[in-house]
């Protein structure tokens, strides 16, 4: 029988996003203000409520008001883009107070905007696509294919409800699993059930329509109007998107680990690329050493005897840097130069989706 950690992988990825969380650049910045602390879980929201006031210029020229953080008593707010963190895994809660995540880590040291935190950079737009695929693929490319057909929001809402279902039926079907396929039946069924639709769905699909705005996947110009359209780089992201789809791939996590960023550099970085596997066995020993000495100060604590980081934050993070950098990298690839590494030792545990990186 299966335990019930091993049931977590066929759950449905769906967020439970609120309306008022529209824009990503948040995100972003209550991570940054946790940093490398344990923050009280009230402390962390007065000071993301403080930034936000004295970003409120910059929200409002790149987006006007929607998802706006004011300040509030109870912090409202605050607490629904505090939620989506957690839900991302970027931030993780005990008792009453917060800190950031393996997973979250790296975003305290990506590229920024100098000019306006909302507008997202490549490095960020690259890790946070990556972190709301893993966790509400379900919904978000569901929604990304509904756009593919109506690109008003009137059609949009009308349909997308039959889309998801659609979806989810066909993941129960391809479980063929009573035990794997509970969770899936359960949120179909609670969907099925829906006596608001309409409100339901204002909480799924326009936070989803601003974070691809945000992430460059739709174009701003005309979504007052009621009309979403893709930006030419969420064009090429769909194509591929539907590239696997007719593949009939089954085990997402090993594509987002091994052609996620072969596909984001594709679609998303306009310079010369090559692949991590085309460099030479001298440029590769330099990267990676290059890499390793720069995570090992963002990410190992000075406390302990060793140099030791999390594989999985190393990972993400290098990943990211490789992809903008015009290196297209994979997991798998990373993995295997790691294990060759003189004056490192690496381990990777796939039981915990997750291993170490001493410096020996």
């Amino acid at each position: 029988m299966l335990e019930r950690y091993a049931l977590e992988k066929y759950a449905p990825r769906i967020i439970n996003s609120n309306i008022k969380t529209r824009r990503l650049g948040y995100i972003i910045a209550l991570v940054k203000i946790i940093g490398n602390n344990f923050l009280f879980i009230d402390d962390a929201l007065r000071r993301l409520e403080s930034w936000a006031e004295a970003h409120q210029k910059e929200v409002e020229e790149y987006s006007g008001k929607s998802g706006l953080i004011t300040a509030s008593p109870k912090h409202y707010p605050a607490k629904r883009y505090f939620h989506l963190a957690k839900d991302l895994r970027l931030i993780k809660v005990s008792r009453s107070e917060c800190a950031v995540t393996k997973i979250g880590q790296p975003i305290l040291y990506l590229a920024e905007s100098l000019r306006n935190p909302f507008d997202l950079t490549n490095e960020q737009i690259c890790y946070l696509l990556k972190r709301i695929l893993e966790n509400d693929s379900d919904c978000f490319l569901q929604l990304l294919r509904s756009l593919e057909k109506y690109n008003e929001i009137k059609n949009i809402f009308t349909q997308f409800k039959k889309t998801l279902l659609d979806h989810l039926e066909k993941k129960i079907e391809n479980l063929g699993d009573i035990l794997k396929s509970s969770e899936i039946k359960r949120r179909r069924d609670k969907i099925i059930r829906w006596t608001e639709e309409r409100k339901y769905l204002e909480h799924i699909i326009y936070p989803r329509l601003d974070w691809m705005t945000d992430l460059k996947i739709l174009n701003i110009s005309k979504r007052k109007e009621g009309i979403y359209e893709f930006t030419e780089e969420g064009k090429s992201f769909l194509s591929f998107l539907n590239e696997m789809e007719k593949a009939n791939l089954e085990n997402f996590d090993a594509w987002l680990e091994n052609r996620y960023y072969e596909i984001f550099g594709q679609c998303f970085i306009k310079k010369e690329k090559n692949l991590l596997t085309t460099l030479n066995s001298e440029e590769h020993v330099k990267l990676i050493s290059d890499l390793l000495e720069d995570a090992f100060r963002k990410f190992s604590s000075p406390n302990l005897p060793l140099s030791h980081m999390s594989a999985i934050t190393f990972l993400e993070y290098s990943c990211t840097k490789l992809v903008v950098m015009g290196i297209i990298p994979s997991f798998n690839q990373l993995k295997d130069l790691l294990k060759r590494m003189a004056g490192y030792r690496f381990q990777w545990q796939p039981s915990m989706e997750d291993g170490f990186i001493i410096k020996i």
